[in-house]
C-alpha cells in the first residue's frame, strides 16, 4: 500500500478496496509549547513503547502501518536492540572499506566484508544502500547475540520495506499531531472499516493558546519573584470528530492511563459512550507493562428478545461500567511483551468490526 525505495511506485487502489486492512497508530507523548520561538515545553514520560511495539505485531498480523510517531520516541524493530552497547554492537557487525558502499562493509566469517550487491534495474537505487544489509545470517554466525538482535531487526525492518508496509510520520507538538491525524483520518475514509486507529500516543489534555504564547523566550529577569504563572486551556477532546467526520467507520481504539484502579474501568466506558469508540485500553501506570484491560461496548440486543416487537432491529444497551465488555490480558512469561497478546485481541476486535458492517450493507 506504500510506497519504498525497493519497489515501484504502485497506483493507488481503487476508492472502497485494499489488498490488507491499514491501522494508523499513534505513538510517544505531544508535547505542549510555551514560546512560538520555542524553548522551553511541557512534555510527559512516554516513549512510545507500546505504540512501537504494537506497530510491530499489526505488520505480523498483515496489516499496513501508518506510525504516527513523536520524534526520537522508539521505533518498530528498535525495542530489543542492545543501545547502551550500540557503538560496541556496530564495532562487531561493520568494519571501515572505502571499496563497499557508504566506506562500511558487513563483517562475515572469516573477517571479510561483504561486497555489496548490485542495483538492477528493477529493484532501483534504493536496493544499491541495502546491499550491505543483506547478510542477516552471516552477521549473526560471526557476532553473537548483540548481532543477532541487529540482524532480526534488520530483517523485519527490509521486510516492510519491500513490502510496502510501514509508514514513519513525525510530529512534535500537540498542533502538528492533531493536523496529521486528520489528514491521515480522511485519507482513510474512502476504506470504511477496512481501516483502523490504535491511538495510543499520550495526548496531552491540556495546551497554551496560541495567542496566549510568548513570542520568543520568556525572560526569567521579567517574571515576578512570586513565581511564572501558566494558564492552560483544555485540549479539545478529537476522539468524537474523528469517529463522526474524519473517518465515520474506521475502526477506533481508544487508551485510558490512569493511577486509580477503582476509576478505570468507569473511565474507558465513559469514552466508549462519549466518542463511540470500538474498544479502549485500559491500563494502570505501575503495571500497564504486565496487565491490560481491554474494555468494548456492550452488545446490542435483539428487540425480540427482549419482549419488544420482535422485527430483529438492534437495541443498544446503555454504555456504562456495569454494563461494558472488560477482558484482562496479563503478559504471558513466555513473551517479553505484552503487545502480542493485546494487539492479537485487537485484531480480533476488528475483523469482527469489518464482518458485521459487510453484513449490514
Amino acid at each position: 500500500p506504500f510506497a519504498s525505495p525497493f519497489t515501484p511506485r504502485p497506483p493507488p487502489p481503487p476508492a472502497g478496496s485494499l489488498s490488507r486492512p491499514v491501522v494508523c497508530v499513534t505513538s510517544g507523548g505531544t508535547t505542549v509549547p510555551l514560546e512560538k520561538h520555542c524553548v522551553r515545553f511541557i512534555d510527559n514520560f512516554s516513549g512510545g513503547t507500546r505504540g512501537a511495539l504494537s506497530a510491530e505485531e499489526f505488520l505480523d498480523a498483515g496489516y499496513a502501518v501508518v506510525f504516527l510517531t513523536r520524534r526520537h520516541s522508539i521505533q518498530p524493530f528498535t525495542k530489543g536492540l542492545p543501545s547502551g552497547e550500540i557503538v560496541d554492537c556496530l564495532t562487531q557487525i561493520l568494519r571501515a572499506d572505502p571499496e563497499a558502499q557508504g566506506g562500511l562493509g558487513v563483517v562475515v566469517e572469516g573477517g571479510f566484508p561483504a561486497a555489496p550487491a548490485a542495483p538492477t534495474e528493477e529493484a532501483g537505487e534504493g536496493a544499491a544502500a541495502a546491499g550491505t544489509c543483506e547478510t542477516p545470517r552471516a552477521i549473526a554466525a560471526s557476532s553473537g547475540r548483540s548481532a543477532a538482535l541487529v540482524a532480526a531487526a534488520l530483517s523485519k525492518a527490509r521486510a516492510a520495506a519491500v513490502a510496502g508496509t510501514l509508514l514513519r510520520i513525525s510530529f512534535e507538538t500537540l498542533f502538528e499531531y492533531l493536523v496529521y491525524l486528520k489528514a491521515i483520518a480522511e485519507t482513510l475514509a474512502p476504506f470504511g472499516p477496512r481501516s483502523a486507529f490504535y491511538l495510543a500516543a499520550a495526548v496531552s489534555d491540556f495546551y497554551v493558546p496560541l495567542g496566549s504564547m510568548s513570542e520568543h523566550k520568556i525572560q526569567s529577569s521579567e517574571v515576578a519573584s512570586t513565581g511564572l504563572t501558566l494558564h492552560l486551556a483544555k485540549t479539545p477532546k478529537m476522539l468524537g470528530t474523528l469517529r463522526t467526520a474524519w473517518a465515520p467507520r474506521a475502526f477506533v481504539v481508544g487508551f485510558k492511563l490512569e493511577t486509580e484502579e477503582s476509576i478505570l474501568v468507569a473511565k474507558a466506558a465513559k469514552s466508549i459512550a462519549s466518542y463511540g469508540l470500538h474498544a479502549v485500553v485500559a491500563n494502570i501506570l505501575e503495571t500497564r507493562k504486565e496487565r491490560v484491560l481491554i474494555v468494548a461496548p456492550p452488545l446490542s440486543e435483539e428487540n425480540g428478545e427482549n419482549g419488544d416487537s420482535g422485527h430483529g432491529e438492534k437495541k443498544k444497551k446503555k454504555t456504562d461500567a456495569t454494563t461494558v465488555r472488560v477482558e484482562a490480558i496479563s503478559r504471558d512469561p513466555a513473551q517479553p511483551f505484552i503487545e502480542r497478546q493485546l494487539v492479537g485481541e485487537i485484531v480480533r476486535l476488528h475483523r469482527e468490526y469489518e464482518k458485521e458492517c459487510s453484513s449490514t450493507r
